[in-house]
């Protein structure tokens, strides 16, 4: 029985020991624990060299009777569909019984190598944040593990289904409706030393205009965190992937990143936060972005909300 080391063993490892595809049953499943791994296993195919990342196929298991959160359903199309629509799907399962059950079956090359069942849910909660809570995996028959994936298959339906909201209650957070918690002031304007008083020239909302020779997506942005934010415990610690909800409804899978927890972006591409903020302001051209296009638009910064250790509340409105 696995106890420690849960993400590594039954997420990681066996990709790095050959394996290119893995099939995932489980009662609940989220889209931050989706990203992270996506993430993570698109970082270690790199380091292993003309490998590519493995596809993930994953079952919600407990969709039809609990439902899907909004901020997951979007997660999941959006990953299916943009940023991993090479290597990710996911399905809901909405005819009965509902499944509970948690498998893990990896193959190479179509056959089943090696499975997994216990009680982690594919969830960051389940893997994650081990200190909280033990979870227990043991390997079980990789065959039969991965008949049952695709029984449960066949009963389910594809997230970006046009039937999905007659099949599946999709439920927005309440608590979003008047968020309250700790809240930060992230500001979009360098506001001391070299560049006071303007966004910065290559870092921040114009990090995709960077000076280098690579060439960039130059929407590419990210969320400038101070010294005193980043050592501090708002954020989650870096590697942890939170769901970001904004007071217009959209929602980001975020993550905290660079040296000294400097930086909040968006892992998947670092252009779905820059191309979030361009569009909000009404921007379309692609040019650095000025201290006056955010006076035109009526707000330098962006408010952030801690709801949970998994879910914020960006609020980037103009205020009256």
């Amino acid at each position: 029985m696995i106890t420690r080391n849960l993400e590594k063993t039954v997420l990681i490892d066996p990709f790095v020991n050959g394996c290119d595809e893995l099939k995932v049953l489980s009662g609940y499943v989220s889209a931050t624990m989706v990203n992270r791994h996506l993430y993570r296993t698109k970082l270690k195919a790199r380091s292993m060299r003309g490998v590519n990342p493995p596809i993930v196929s994953a079952v919600y298991g407990m969709a039809k009777s609990s439902g899907v959160t909004l901020s997951d359903h979007y997660g999941f199309i959006r990953m299916q569909s943009q940023t991993y629509s090479d290597r990710f799907s996911c399905s809901y399962l909405v005819d009965p019984p509902a499944v509970h059950a948690k498998i893990y079956v990896w193959l190479q090359d179509g056959r089943p190598q090696i499975a997994f069942t216990g009680s982690a849910n594919y969830t960051q909660s389940g893997f994650v944040f081990q200190a909280d809570r033990m979870e227990a995996i043991e390997e079980c028959d990789a065959t039969v593990a991965l008949d049952v994936f695709e029984e449960c298959l066949q009963r389910s339906v594809e997230c970006s289904h046009e039937s999905v909201e007659d099949e599946i209650a999709l439920r927005r957070d309440e608590r979003l409706s008047t968020p309250s918690g700790d809240s930060v002031a992230l500001s979009f304007i360098v506001e001391r030393g070299p560049g006071a008083g303007q966004p910065p020239q290559a870092a921040g909302v114009n990090w995709g205009f960077r000076l280098n020779h690579i060439r960039r997506n130059l929407d590419e942005a990210y969320l400038r965190v101070p010294s005193y934010i980043g050592r501090s415990e708002f954020f989650p610690e870096t590697g942890v992937h939170f769901t970001v909800l904004t007071d217009d409804g959209i929602d980001m899978i975020c993550r905290v990143a660079q040296q000294n927890r400097k930086a909040i972006h968006t892992p998947e591409s670092n252009a779905i936060l820059g191309r979030y903020i361009r569009d909000r302001m009404g921007i379309t051209e692609l040019r650095r972005l000025t201290t006056a296009d955010f006076d035109a638009y009526g707000r330098r910064d962006a408010t952030v909300t801690r709801i949970d250790g998994e879910t914020y509340f960006l609020d980037f409105g103009v205020r009256d």
